[in-house]
């Protein structure tokens, strides 16, 4: 009787098609920048600055291959001018409403127009850092935390 061969199934790894050079040319633009800063002795400012660079790698920076940000070849378009910077700072302090400032934690919860008030309540279990978010969200929104219980939710009453 044959015995049953042991077939060996490669997983993806960084060097799989090219993404190792993808990723070492971010690392390289990263670490030029980072090698002439001060102030990332701690890991808030470490995270601040990544944060920052993320944002310019994705929004403002055009990349040299695609000639467009990475934001525009994914289908992003934030109609920034000729000076984004500016104009991404502009964008990020217009109001706008509670739903569209949830943007995808939107799944997370159940929103119900009730007679007087609007009341936001979560759908089931959320991770921590995403429900402070939210909680952030709507306190800034002038919504207040109902304590009942199993039906405790953020409610805001309509003027």
């Amino acid at each position: 009787m044959e015995s049953p061969r042991t077939r060996n199934i490669r997983s993806v790894s960084v060097r799989h098609k090219g993404l190792n050079q993808k990723v070492e040319r971010l690392n390289g633009v990263f670490r030029d920048r980072e090698k002439v800063m001060r102030g990332m002795d701690h890991k808030e400012s470490a995270q601040k600055t990544i944060d920052a660079f993320r944002i310019h790698y994705n929004f403002i920076r055009e990349h040299g291959s695609i000639k467009k940000t990475p934001a525009e070849a994914s289908g992003i378009n934030l109609n920034l001018g000729e000076n984004k910077i500016h104009d991404l700072i502009v964008k990020s302090t217009e109001p706008k409403n509670f739903a569209t400032q949830l943007g995808l934690r939107i799944d997370r919860v159940i929103i119900a127009n009730e007679k007087d008030c609007i009341k936001v309540s979560p759908k089931g279990w959320i991770e921590k850092q995403t429900w402070r978010e939210i909680n952030d969200i709507l306190r800034l929104n002038g919504f207040s935390w109902l304590f009942n219980g199993k039906d405790s939710c953020w409610m805001k009453l309509l003027s």
